[in-house]
C-alpha cells in the first residue's frame, strides 16, 4: 500500500486492499483535495468531458 492510500483509508475516505480502491466517501475526498482537482473538473465540463 502507498503512503497516499494509507492515509487516506485511515481517514475513512477510500478501502484499499490487494491494489483495488473503493471510494467510501467521495464528499469528504473531493474536499480533501487540493484547489487543482475543482479546476480540472471545470476544465473537463468547459470541454464537454463530463
Amino acid at each position: 500500500m502507498s503512503l497516499a492510500a494509507g492515509v487516506l483509508q485511515k481517514k475513512g475516505l477510500i478501502e484499499y486492499t490487494r491494489g483495488a480502491v473503493e471510494i467510501v466517501n467521495r464528499k469528504k475526498l473531493e474536499d480533501s483535495a487540493c484547489e487543482c482537482y475543482g479546476v480540472i473538473r471545470q476544465y473537463d465540463g468547459e470541454l464537454g468531458l463530463k
